[in-house]
């Protein structure tokens, strides 16, 4: 309850990441447009190599899977953007600077392929 007051505030600094993401990163798979960005996914299809480079670089990311019981069968579809798509840092309290540093970064790694 103490951070509801601030989440318009949260809410508001993610759409303004995003929105610098969506103008600025080059090469990647972005994501439809959201009201809220909890996460920001990209794809490429080097999602592996490119993970790396980030960590290399110093972007945290994550990749994306969900684990299933092994009862549920999984969509070709989902099992493909799994393997393509990445969580990039879009949280509220990301300076400038550590944006500038996760564009610049991706869009270097562009250059190199």
């Amino acid at each position: 309850n103490v951070k509801i007051k601030y989440l318009p505030k949260e809410i508001t600094r993610r759409k303004e990441i995003a929105e610098r993401y969506d103008n600025e990163l080059k090469g990647v798979g972005l994501p439809n447009k959201r009201m809220v960005y909890q996460d920001y996914i990209i794809t490429h299809k080097n999602r592996d190599d490119l993970y790396q480079y980030l960590a290399v670089n110093g972007v945290e990311s994550m990749t994306n899977g969900y684990p299933f019981p092994e009862i549920v069968t999984k969509l070709p579809q989902t099992v493909a953007y799994e393997e393509q798509s990445l969580r990039i840092p879009c949280n509220g309290d990301l300076t400038e600077e550590e944006v500038d540093h996760v564009i610049k970064t991706i869009n270097s790694y562009q250059e190199l392929v």
